[in-house]
């Protein structure tokens, strides 16, 4: 992770730095950023630049000399008790181990004039070492001393801060004393936890089912905790209670309506004396005359419509004392409605309407049990939907908080 900061930084400066020489670089103290420059410059090259071996030990004396000074400040500060300059100390000396990293695959470095580099490394490790022991010592403590305020005026914020702190000290130490027993402690003393489920004082039965293993997963939040029916040995902060309020359902409406059309189709044909044969004029053309045919039919119109509307509830409220924390309430209308035409008669007496209804299907009534089972998907998706905006923590920041 060190390295791959550096490695980061080093990008960016590569693209800022392109453009610009070592030496320039080093008189503006930009001391980095020559670094990544000269090393860039100086990679892959048997003849080397006397100028850049003298700007890159320029920057690098000078970048160390900054870096180590800060330390030495820092150290007085830290012994007069500021305890958060250990965070800074290590960080000084991240920055100049990785910084000689960079360095030593070049050395010895020798230019084409036979000029040899020099370059007074830092062994950083007891540096790392001891601001990594103090800033964890520190970290731990802290969490402790979070952990105790909690204990006596059960502040889950409190609980929240001490696991942050604890959390820090995995950046220096991997395994400090007990600190992963008192991250988990300190974890589940922060995580709120809300109880998900339906209110049976509604006269309509309703299932949790809905809420699959995902579907929990998705709206679990960091410190929010939900859970479908009782915990054995969890306290609950808060609860979620869902119902369906409402469910109204239409008769099965059917409509039939009979409408008659007819139609003059009108055509010229060719006149025939009694042998069949086309009569035609002077100049050979055929006779014709006009013929007007009448064409009739009977459409049957059958229309059929349900309609379904389903209300729900959801009220959070906080476990202990029932004062209301959040409610919403959602409705949802399901409309069913299908519609054909039979013809009685000749197709083309029809009009353009009528003749593409022709070829529906009409679909049978959705059951009482399919309409309801439809809204209650919508419902369930509110339910959720209102579950994942619920900022449970706020709540509690803005009401319940101790402090």
């Amino acid at each position: 992770m060190k390295t791959t900061l550096y490695t980061t930084a080093i990008a960016i400066l590569l693209l800022v730095t392109a453009c610009r020489s070592v030496e320039k670089l080093v008189d503006q103290g930009r001391y980095d950023e020559a670094i990544v420059l000269a090393t860039k410059k100086l990679s892959g090259k048997k003849k080397k630049k006397t100028k850049h071996i003298i700007a890159l030990e320029e920057a690098f004396v000078k970048v160390n000399r900054y870096d180590l000074g800060h330390i030495e400040l820092l150290k007085g500060r830290a012994k007069k008790g500021d305890a958060l300059s250990w965070e800074a100390i290590y960080d000084y000396a991240l920055k100049i181990s990785a910084r000689q990293e960079r360095i030593i695959p070049f050395l010895p470095l020798v230019s084409k004039d036979n000029y040899v580099g020099a370059f007074d490394l830092i062994d950083t490790e007891p540096i790392l070492a001891e601001s990594a022991a103090q800033a964890s010592d520190y970290f731990y403590n802290l969490g402790k001393e979070r952990m105790t305020e909690f204990e006596t005026i059960g502040d889950k914020l409190l609980a929240q801060e001490a696991h942050y702190a604890f959390q820090k000290i995995g950046r220096y130490l991997d395994d400090y004393k007990d600190v992963r027993t008192q991250l988990a402690q300190s974890n589940e003393a922060g995580t709120f936890h809300v109880l998900l489920k339906s209110d049976e004082d509604f006269r309509n039965s309703f299932s949790l089912d809905f809420i699959t293993h995902k579907e929990l997963q998705r709206i679990q939040k960091r410190w929010t905790h939900y859970h479908v029916g009782f915990t054995e040995g969890v306290a609950f902060d808060a609860v979620s209670t869902m119902g369906i309020t409402e469910i109204n359902i239409s008769p099965e409406n059917e409509v039939v309506n009979n409408f008659n059309e007819s139609k003059e189709l009108e055509r010229w044909v060719d006149e025939r004396d009694r042998e069949g044969n086309v009569v035609r004029d002077t100049l050979g053309n055929a006779i014709q005359y006009r013929e007007v045919e009448i064409v009739r039919a009977t459409i049957t119109e059958i229309i059929r419509s349900k309609e379904a509307r389903i209300r729900g509830i959801v009220e959070t409220r906080d476990y202990n004392t029932g004062a209301l924390i959040d409610s919403d309430r959602f409705t949802h209308d399901i409309s069913f409605a299908s519609d054909a035409c039979n013809l009685l008669g000749d197709r083309r007496a029809i009009s353009d309407g009528f003749r593409k209804r022709l070829d529906l299907t009409l679909r049978p009534f959705p059951t009482d049990f399919d309409m309801i089972s439809e809204g209650v998907t919508h419902i369930s998706d509110d339910f959720l939907r209102h579950i994942k905006r619920l900022d449970y923590e706020r709540y509690y920041r803005d009401h319940l908080a101790f402090r």
